[in-house]
This record gives C-alpha cells, sequence and structure tokens, in this order.
C-alpha cells in the first residue's frame, strides 16, 4: 500500500472520530458533538463549515495523486479551521423554540480531531509530492 493512501485512511478515521466527540462547549453547560456540527453547523452563519467540503475534495485529490493541488485546498481548510478558534459566540438553542446567542467558553477534542484529519492528509500529500521529485531526480540521471 503506497504511502499516500496509508496517510489518507487515517485521516478520514481521524474526521470519523472527531464526528463521535464533543467539539464546542457553551457558558451554559451545553456542549455540540462533531456530528452535530457537521449536519448542522452551517445554520450557524459561519464559513467555518466550509472547511468539510475542502477537506472531502482534498481527500479526493489525494488519491488521484495530485499533491501539489491538494495542498492548495488543504491550506484553505485548515486557514477556516482555524478561523473557528476565533468564534466567540454562536446561535444555537434547543432549550427554547426561539434562536439565541451563546457564548463559547472552548472547544473540545472533536474540533483539535478534526484539524488533525486535515493536517494528516497534508502530510500525505507532502510524502506524495516528495516522492515524485526524488522519482524524477532518479530518471533524469
Amino acid at each position: 500500500m503506497s504511502p499516500r493512501f496509508i496517510f489518507l485512511a487515517f485521516s478520514v478515521l481521524l474526521y470519523l472520530g472527531s464526528l463521535a466527540l464533543p467539539a464546542i462547549r457553551f457558558a451554559n453547560g451545553d456542549h455540540h458533538s462533531g456530528f452535530f456540527l457537521l449536519c448542522l453547523g452551517y445554520l450557524n452563519g459561519t464559513v467555518h463549515w466550509l472547511a468539510n467540503p475542502l477537506v472531502w475534495a482534498a481527500w479526493a485529490l489525494l488519491a488521484l495523486r495530485r499533491p501539489v493541488l491538494t495542498l492548495i485546498v488543504l491550506g484553505a481548510a485548515v486557514a477556516l479551521m482555524l478561523g473557528a478558534l476565533q468564534v466567540r459566540e454562536a446561535l444555537w438553542s434547543w432549550n427554547s423554540l426561539a434562536a439565541a446567542r451563546l457564548k463559547v467558553i472552548g472547544l473540545d477534542a472533536g474540533y483539535w480531531v478534526w484539524l488533525a484529519s486535515a493536517v494528516v492528509a497534508g502530510i500525505g500529500a507532502l510524502v506524495e509530492w516528495g516522492s515524485r521529485v526524488v522519482e524524477k531526480a532518479g530518471e533524469s540521471r
């Protein structure tokens, strides 16, 4: 099995694991899992959710052996993911009929594992890119 597929598989497993973990905590004691945020995060009005389809696209690009494009797409995804660190309040309230803005007090393990899944895919792209450079260098001799 090629190294890129090992990194790709590990990235997908990390991503799936992040869905099962708590990802965000609120001042009122509520918390939500990564799966909840994947399903409904786009309703919050932030752009951070868009990192998900970028990661999915990066996986496809990595599988197709397009490491440079993979790194570009993952760069955008990671930038969006890191932007979530600046979120101080979010529009969530399932305890009442009206939506309410809740203060965010922290990001939990699900967030960090989600971020790690993109980083691992990026490492896989770098390994693929490096192996291509070495391969081309060997051909030119």
